[in-house]
């Protein structure tokens, strides 16, 4: 506990000693933060919190040889992140914009036709589908596939209005 005591007071002391703008910010950013660097503060926190309630249950004698009060101890340590009810976190995303909404729709609709026209490829291949229903099934598929793939091409005229004039 000592070692971890010196290890974590020498760099303090560095820094607010020596005023080394290195140093110093190093030390600003792990401890008190900056609008910057705020990632590593909590644990900064923690860690000097932690060592501080160490330092306290080992240099106190009466705690130091109470074997239930540094088993309760390390029981709530273990404990506590099973105890608290955990922050419900927000796994929503930010809405897409129309645009976005608008490609995304083309490119699912490409996906989809691609896939169909490979499964009647396959089929044909394979012999479920006859010669005549393939020859009548495979135009308008290759023809939906076709237009799909246009409305996704950029070109002068924007993807709006060529869905627009499609509908």
């Amino acid at each position: 506990m000592g070692i971890n005591v010196f290890f974590i007071l020498m760099p303090m002391f560095t820094a607010l000693y020596s005023n080394v703008p290195g140093l110093t910010e190093d030390f600003q950013d792990l401890y008190f933060g900056t609008e910057v660097h705020t990632s590593l503060l909590p644990w900064g926190r923690i860690s000097l919190l932690l060592m501080a309630a160490a330092l306290i249950l080992l240099l106190i004698p009466r705690i130091r040889h109470n074997e239930k009060t540094l088993a309760a101890a390390c029981v709530l340590r273990v404990a506590r992140p099973f105890l608290r009810d955990p922050a419900p976190q927000d796994a929503r995303l930010d809405a897409p914009e129309p645009q976005e909404q608008l490609r995304v729709a083309l490119a699912e609709e490409r996906d989809r036709a691609l896939a169909a026209l490979k499964e009647l490829e396959f089929d044909h291949r394979t012999g479920k589908i006859s010669d005549e229903d393939y020859s009548e099934l495979i135009g308008p598929l290759r023809l939906r596939v076709a237009e799909a793939l246009r409305a996704l091409e950029p070109q002068a005229e924007s993807t709006e209005e060529r869905v627009r004039a499609k509908s």
